[in-house]
């Protein structure tokens, strides 16, 4: 048990709705966990009335306003919260977040990361349009541009610096590129602490970096990854998803840690109706999965080439091997540019 007078932990999630069922399971949920170590579950809803001129974004077919919500969430804090840990919701935790909550914000409005390996020993420059405009105009510069999925906030900050009024003004002025990423990056700008790639490597860019060329650029991201402390499961990623599930470019949803999703999710008895169905595809998936991705994948990528007439073509060559390669080559760079 927890020592007295010690803080619980309180979870805040936001959202623009909820049915009673599953805030029945949350309710479940929290009473298991508070055995452990005492905390709160609560569920705010949103209305996304005052984010409805804005763009959706999200991955394949979820395009939501729920980017924003996060550059509300002081709304939902209680008064006197010194600190607040924003994790997205494709976040999978490997660590004590004690060790996170440990760092020292003074003067500082956040600490985040950019998702990678990067050194932030260089100044952003950030080019938007402005909303209504043509040609990209410099919209602001700053130490580091981080990712918003991970941000450790200092309320008190956070609130000296109006920093959710002066993101939804950035938001009216520029057309963003990565939703409230842009508008939160603007207005605490050389305000976040760089506390490196551990926290909240992006998975699909590690996925990427994997099969580059660039032998000095893969080692960087295998090294953050093999020391993450968090990992944003970020796009096609996600660590629900099977290693065949989805593929892009040829390249299997594979990445150091993954399983650890299951793992948790096995001990999640609470959702057991809606996690294991899809744990068990996850750790019984294998070739025929494999190979069934591969082909739609290849389908999609090679369907406008007429292949039976490359094949003749290449019949007819002294070197087919050679030929091929100049092609697969030749397509990856055309989808590069």
């Amino acid at each position: 048990p927890p020592p007295p007078n010690q803080p619980k932990y309180y979870f805040h999630i936001i959202t623009d709705s909820i049915n009673s069922h599953t805030l029945e399971q949350f309710n479940t949920l929290q009473t298991s966990l508070s055995e452990i170590y005492p905390c709160r579950i609560q569920t705010h809803i949103v209305d996304n009335k005052e984010f409805e001129s804005l763009p959706k974004w999200g991955y394949e077919n979820t395009q939501l306003h729920a980017a924003y919500y996060r550059i509300a969430l002081n709304r939902f804090l209680p008064k006197g919260v010194e600190k607040c840990l924003y994790l997205d919701t494709d976040m999978l935790v490997l660590t004590d977040l004690r060790e996170l909550f440990a760092y020292d914000l003074n003067g500082y409005i956040a600490a985040s990361s950019t998702g990678g390996p990067d050194t932030c020993g260089y100044k952003a420059s950030v080019y938007r349009r402005k909303r209504g405009g043509g040609k990209k105009v410099l919209a602001f510069e700053t130490n580091f541009y981080f990712c918003s999925g991970l941000m450790l906030i200092n309320v008190g900050e956070w609130i000296k610096h109006n920093v959710e009024t002066q993101a939804m003004q950035f938001l009216e002025k520029y057309d963003t590129e990565f939703a409230d990423q842009d508008a939160l990056n603007f207005a605490m700008k050389d305000k976040v602490l760089y506390i490196g790639a551990k926290w909240g490597i992006l998975a699909y860019q590690y996925i990427w970096a994997r099969y580059d060329s660039n032998k000095e650029y893969a080692s960087r991201y295998e090294e953050a990854m093999q020391k993450a402390k968090i990992i944003h499961c970020n796009g096609p990623a996600k660590a629900w998803f099977g290693a065949y599930e989805k593929l892009t470019n040829f390249m299997p949803n594979q990445y150091p840690h993954k399983h650890i999703w299951c793992k948790m999710a096995r001990l999640c008895v609470e959702f057991k109706q809606e996690l294991m169905p899809q744990v068990e595809y996850i750790e019984h998936e294998g070739l025929h999965e494999y190979t069934t991705a591969l082909a739609r994948e290849l389908n999609g990528e090679l369907g406008q080439y007429d292949l039976s007439a490359i094949k003749r073509r290449m019949d007819r060559i002294s070197k087919p091997h050679k030929a091929f390669a100049r092609f697969i080559k030749k397509l990856f760079s055309s989808q590069k540019e």
